[in-house]
């Protein structure tokens, strides 16, 4: 019976359509959901790829940091080496820098005082100089601009305006001034 259903041509043509529809359905459910893998499997690998892209940007930056946290640390070791050792030099240039700026402004300093100090924890040496000025508002402003924007390093740490003076548009201020200097110096 089976013999004669498959010699037959209505037999060979219902064997041949359930063989397509058998076909049919493997590339549908086969063939579509391996695509559909592969389609995952790149989003995944895409995503592997994007993860990675961002360690390696990061993995930049932390170098970046590190570089720059090791030029600040030489930077700093040669601050110190070419600056804060050359106490002498510089004690000679300040006071220098400060009796020419006080004369360009046409201010008046009288009993300027110096005092060095020590600090434990970065051996250094911090070099004060207590300046009263007297004169003018705004030549005042102008000899405080002048030492803000010089590369002398003076750091003002106090002012304090004491009032007018006895001469007209007079004012006296204390002036506080602070460097520093590799400790141990003479």
């Amino acid at each position: 019976m089976i013999h004669d259903y498959l010699y037959h041509k209505v037999g060979q043509g219902v064997t041949a359509a359930v063989l397509l529809l058998f076909l049919a359905a493997f590339w549908i459910f086969a063939v579509e959901e391996e695509r559909a893998i592969q389609k995952d499997s790149a989003s995944r690998l895409e995503m592997k790829r994007l993860e990675l892209e961002r360690d390696n940007q990061e993995a930049a930056n932390v170098q970046r940091y590190a570089n720059r946290y090791h030029e600040n640390l030489r930077e700093m070791a040669r601050f110190r080496r070419e600056f804060l050792q050359q106490r002498e030099e510089r004690i000679v240039s300040i006071s220098a820098f400060l009796a020419e700026k006080a004369g360009k402004h046409g201010l008046k300093m009288d009993q300027v005082q110096y005092r060095t100090t020590h600090t434990r924890q970065d051996n250094l040496e911090v070099y004060e100089i207590e300046l009263p000025l007297l004169g003018r508002y705004r030549d005042i402003r102008g000899f405080i601009e002048d030492i803000e924007t010089s590369e002398m390093f003076l750091i003002i740490t106090e002012l304090n305006l004491e009032g007018e003076s006895s001469q007209r548009n007079a004012v006296q201020v204390q002036l506080s001034l602070a460097t520093y200097f590799e400790g141990g110096g003479s």
